[in-house]
C-alpha cells in the first residue's frame, strides 16, 4: 500500500475548523497517489462537514453515535469501517460511497473503496464431494469478504476442525459448492458494516455452528431456532473459517472469555456449546452418572462440565490415549464400547459416528434413562432395535439438532466460570486435510485446531 498523505487538516475539537479545499479537488487525489473515482463535490462536503460536527465524540469514527447518525443521514447501505494497515498509528476509518476516509492524529486521509476490495485473503475451499484421504481440500486465492449491513468483518486467527465438516466433505452433510468449510471460528473484529453497533474494532470474537435464521418463524420465536427452516450453516450454506477473513451478523457472533487463548477457545463455539446442549437435553441430575461414547472434542469439554455439575461419569472409547485423558478430566471409569460399566447409567450421549453405538449404550442405560444422538449424521444405519430388550422400561432416544444462539451464549461464561481446560492440538491452515484425516482415525487428542 503507498504511503497515505494528508488531503485535509481538522482539530480534534468540535469547534475547529475543516479544511476541505483539497478534498473536492480531484488533482489532490492524484498527487496523494489515490485512484479517485466520480464522487459529487457536494457528498463529499456534506461527509466532511457531518464528520467534523462528530469530533466531540471520540473516538470518532467507530463509536455508536458515528454509526446511528451518519448511516441514517447518509442513506448509504456501503458505509463500512475498518482500520487500514497504517504501522505506528492509531487509526479510525469509514467507508462512504467510493472513499475510504481515515482518521488519523487529527489528520484525516482519503482513499478508492477498490484498494480494500482487492486485497486478497488465503482459503481452504471444497469443491467436490470426496472421501478425505483424497485431500480434496485446495488452498486457494479469493477475495476478502466485505461486511454487508449489521455484518461484521473478522480477521480470523483459529478454526477448529469438526466431525461435521467429514460429513460434509464426504457427502453425508452436502455442502453448498465450492465452500470454505469450519464453524469454530476465533478471530479479531476488522471492519464493521452498516449499521453495526455490538462490537468494536478490535474486539475478540467467536463465530459457530449457527450462522444465520429467519427470526419469524414459531421456531424462532419460541427459541429454538437451530430448527428454523432456513437455519444457515457456518462453513456449510455460508462460507466458513478455513481462511484468513470472513463476515458474519453481529447478532450471531459472540465476545470470547479472556482467560482462553485463540486456540484454546474454538473448541467452546462447537465441541462445547453442542456438548452444553447435550447435557441439558439428556435430563442428568446431580449425583446421577453419566456414559460418554465416544471422547473428542466434544466429549473431553463435556466431562468437565458433568463433574462440576457433581455428576459421575463413564466413558466408553477405544483408545488407550482417550482413556488416559477421560481420568485426567475426572472420569471415574473407562473402558470399551462393548464393556459392562460398574453400574446402569441414568442419561447417556453417543458422540460416535458409527450406528453400532445405539443398542450398546441402550443395553447399559437404567429403566427410564434417556440416550442422547450428539451427531449430525451416522457413517453407517442404525442396526434394529429389539424392543422388549433395548427400548421398554420407559427409555428414550433423543437426537440433537444444531445449537442455538443461547447454548454459545450461555456456554461460554460458564466454560470461563468452571474453568473448562481445552485439549488442542494444532495445526497450519495449509495442513487442514491432514489434520481432518487425522481426526477421521480418532488420532487426535482433544480437539483439532487450524491456525491462520
Amino acid at each position: 500500500m503507498k504511503t497515505e498523505k494528508p488531503l485535509g487538516t481538522t482539530k480534534s475539537e468540535g469547534s475547529g475548523s475543516t479544511d476541505i479545499t483539497d478534498l473536492t479537488d480531484e488533482s489532490s487525489y492524484s498527487r496523494a497517489g489515490f485512484r479517485p473515482r466520480p464522487f459529487p463535490p457536494a457528498e463529499i462536503l456534506k461527509t466532511f462537514l457531518l464528520m467534523h460536527s462528530l469530533f466531540s465524540f471520540y473516538p470518532f469514527p467507530g463509536s455508536r453515535e458515528f454509526y446511528t447518525f451518519g448511516s441514517s443521514l447518509l442513506s448509504d447501505e456501503n458505509l463500512f469501517v475498518y482500520p487500514p494497515p497504517l504501522k505506528g498509528r492509531e487509526t479510525k476509518s469509514c467507508f462512504v460511497g467510493n472513499f475510504c476516509i481515515s482518521q488519523s492524529i487529527g489528520v484525516w486521509y482519503a482513499r478508492s473503496r477498490t484498494e480494500r476490495e482487492e486485497e486478497e485473503m488465503k482459503a481452504m475451499v471444497l469443491k467436490e464431494i470426496s472421501p478425505v484421504e483424497n485431500e480434496p481440500l485446495k488452498m486457494e486465492t479469493l477475495p476478502n469478504p466485505v461486511p454487508g449491513p449489521k455484518q461484521i468483518l473478522v480477521r480470523i486467527s483459529a478454526c477448529g476442525i469438526c466431525h461435521t465438516e467429514l460429513d460434509e466433505i464426504e457427502g453425508r452433510l452436502p455442502p453448498r459448492l465450492p465452500m470454505v468449510l469450519g464453524h469454530q471460528i476465533v478471530g479479531r473484529v476488522e471492519g464493521l458494516g452498516s449499521g453495526a453497533t455490538k462490537f468494536a474494532l478490535g474486539n475478540r470474537v467467536g463465530i459457530a455452528w449457527i450462522h444465520s435464521a429467519c427470526g419469524k418463524c414459531h421456531f424462532c420465536k419460541g427459541g429454538h431456532e437451530n430448527l428454523c427452516s432456513e437455519f444457515q450453516g457456518t462453513g456449510c450454506h455460508v462460507h466458513g473459517g478455513y481462511a484468513q477473513y470472513t463476515v458474519v451478523s453481529e447478532d450471531f457472533a459472540y465476545l470470547i472469555p479472556e482467560r482462553f487463548s485463540d486456540a484454546e477457545a474454538t473448541p467452546l463455539l462447537c465441541a462445547g456449546a453442542i456438548g452444553y446442549r447435550d447435557l441439558i437435553l439428556s435430563g442428568i441430575q446431580e449425583g446421577q452418572t453419566l456414559g460418554l461414547f465416544g471422547f473428542g472434542a466434544s466429549a473431553h469439554i463435556v466431562v468437565q462440565m458433568a463433574r462440576y455439575w457433581g455428576c459421575e461419569v463413564f466413558v466408553f472409547t477405544r483408545g488407550e490415549e482417550h482413556r488416559n485423558l477421560a481420568k485426567s478430566l475426572g472420569a471415574s471409569w473407562t473402558g470399551g464400547p462393548e464393556d459392562d460399566p460398574p453400574r446402569k447409567l441414568h442419561c447417556a450421549i453417543d458422540f460416535t459416528p458409527v450406528g453400532e453405538t445405539v443398542p450398546r449404550s441402550l443395553r447399559v442405560l437404567e429403566k427410564g434413562g434417556r440416550l442422547v444422538l450428539a451427531v449430525i449424521r451416522k457413517r453407517n444405519p442404525i442396526p434394529p432395535l429389539d424392543y422388549a430388550q433395548l427400548l421398554w422400561d420407559e427409555k428414550e432416544i433423543k437426537s440433537v439438532a444444531n445449537i442455538t444462539r443461547k447454548d454459545a451464549q450461555e456456554f461460554l461464561p460458564l466454560a470461563a466460570e468452571i474453568p473448562i481446560i481445552p485439549q488442542v492440538q494444532e495445526f497450519k491452515l495449509e495442513e487442514a486435510n491432514q489434520a481432518l484425516l487425522l481426526l477421521k482415525q480418532g488420532r487426535i487428542q482433544g480437539a483439532g485446531v487450524l491456525r491462520t
